[in-house]
């Protein structure tokens, strides 16, 4: 408190300020004469001038600044927005009684703004300057382009038939741009075939076998799923997002699975239109609910080897920034892009 000492002086009492903690108590007493109360407010403080943060993660910062003469206590403002036109939830002229704050919530690979105010009881300072600070890339795995598909005529051809054995995982990343029709995602003929039949269904036939339906999660319009499909031989599973097909295990044909086309039945038709992220293939892996949960990894996605532990048959990433070629990383199947128009290479996160 501030406490105001009394002085005897003739005609009137003086009180002094005195500070200490608490707050302001005046004990008049009954005097000749008049009471006079004086106390002179202090400066406002000086600006403060921010430091580098600390601490720096793929959610969260230290944000820290230099002590600002006359300060009592600081405001601090965090932002993703330059102008501060908007203010990260819970950082709007937040009060910080040090030279530092911890900003957590924050989202992976994302520039941040801060800046901070120095107070006391005369009032407010200056806004700092404008600090700038990104936050570290997610622990997810690192999306970088993918390969758009426009639905028309537009598909991806392999050099050459890709064949597996019968026990096989494939593991891929799918974007739809409508909820209906049969639309290929993997495919040789009709003998071997992953397509997307609507919004909730995913089909699979391996080795001329009968047509199994299995029925998912909503995939949605314009948003990434996860989608893997694994065969030990003579039964097959789906998993969407790290989650089992409602339909559980279904039989199919034993025999080598052959691939040729990503996009459209191989020969023609049923135009996949979206987008596909890294495809990986492995021989003789059969995969579990737990591996597709782990490369979902909450749609952060994983390194499918890295989960599966061992390194793919065929793999397109889709990292391409030019050129009609799709690379097969692990092997030497390349993809040759047909009938593609436009942009066509773009950021997975677009």
């Amino acid at each position: 408190m501030i406490q105001l000492k009394k002085r005897k002086v003739q005609g009137e009492i003086q009180l002094k300020p005195r500070k200490v903690q608490g707050d302001i108590i005046l004990k008049p007493r009954k005097v000749q004469g008049e009471i006079q109360l004086s106390y002179t407010l202090p400066a406002v403080p000086d600006a403060p001038v921010t430091l580098a943060a600390t601490d720096v993660l793929d959610v969260s910062f230290t944000a820290n600044w230099v002590a600002s003469t006359r300060s009592a206590s600081y405001r601090l403002d965090v932002s993703t927005q330059s102008d501060f036109s908007t203010y990260v939830s819970g950082y709007e002229n937040l009060t910080v009684s040090s030279t530092s704050q911890s900003v957590t919530g924050l989202t992976a690979d994302t520039t941040y703004y801060y800046r901070v105010r120095g107070f006391n009881i005369a009032g407010s300072s200056a806004n700092s300057d404008t600090r700038t600070q990104a936050t570290a890339a997610g622990s997810g795995y690192q999306f970088n382009n993918c390969i758009d598909l426009e639905g028309d005529n537009d598909y991806i051809e392999l050099n050459s038939n890709m064949v597996l054995t019968d026990q096989f995982t494939f593991s891929g990343w799918i974007y739809s741009r409508h909820l209906t029709a049969d639309d290929w995602i993997v495919g040789f003929s009709t003998t071997n075939t992953i397509m997307k039949a609507d919004d909730t269904t995913i089909r699979c036939r391996l080795n001329a076998g009968p047509t199994r339906s299995f029925t998912v999660g909503s995939m949605g319009l314009s948003q990434w799923n996860h989608l893997m499909v694994t065969s030990d031989g003579t039964s097959c599973r789906v998993y969407l997002n790290g989650l089992e097909s409602t339909s559980g295990v279904q039989t199919v044909n034993s025999g080598n699975r052959t691939f040729k086309a990503f996009g459209r039945l191989n020969g023609g038709g049923n135009y996949f239109d979206g987008r596909f992220d890294d495809f990986a293939f492995f021989d003789g892996i059969v995969a579990t609910e737990a591996n597709a949960s782990d490369i979902y990894n909450s749609g952060d996605g994983a390194d499918p080897e890295t989960v599966l532990g061992v390194s793919a048959d065929h793999r397109y990433l889709f990292d391409e920034t030019s050129g009609t070629t799709a690379s097969d990383s692990a092997g030497t199947n390349d993809g040759d892009l047909n009938n593609f128009t436009g942009t066509f290479w773009v950021d997975h996160n677009a």
